[in-house]
């Protein structure tokens, strides 16, 4: 599913330059005025072709005037034994409006690119969480953990299951 916000650019229009949520839309017209907007939607950007993910950037609070984001979120991995090129992945939101959510969101990206890498494009991932509750039957709670196990395992090797 593709998401944008669309803004009306006439001036004279009462929704002028607000912002307008859409969804698998690349053109929309305003409905007071009826005019095209200017539609920006999500996209992300992969710097290489690595397994492993270093960096996060959210460029997010996007102004429809000046046609530019102006703000970046950046969560990064400082872990040293991570390959010097290993990936950063920089995601554009025009839906994202403060940093505390922008934040959130660059950690939720790059804890999910360590389970599931994503591949060169201007798709933006899908954000999968893992939850495990602890409350169920102990047989659930085992095969949910060999579960994660499997997709933690196999995500950083190129080993291929046993059939």
């Amino acid at each position: 599913m593709k998401r944008a916000v669309g803004w009306c650019m006439t001036e004279e229009c009462p929704d002028y330059a607000k912002g307008v949520f859409l969804i698998n839309a690349s053109q929309f017209k305003c409905t007071k005025c009826n005019s095209q907007t200017h539609v920006v939607g999500e996209v992300a950007q992969i710097l290489n072709d690595s397994k492993m993910f270093r960096e996060v950037r959210v460029e997010f609070n996007y102004d429809p005037l000046a046609l530019r984001y102006r703000d970046v979120a950046i969560v990064r991995n400082e872990d040293e034994d991570l390959p010097k090129d290993a990936n950063v992945l920089t995601v554009f939101s025009p839906l994202i409006k403060t940093d505390k959510r922008a934040l959130r969101v660059a950690e939720s990206y790059l804890a999910q690119m360590s389970l599931t890498p994503a591949t060169k494009g201007d798709d933006v991932p899908h954000i999968r969480e893992t939850l495990l509750n602890f409350d169920k039957p102990m047989n659930e709670v085992k095969r949910e953990l060999e579960e994660l196990h499997y997709r933690l395992y196999y995500s950083q090797t190129s080993k291929l299951p046993k059939s």
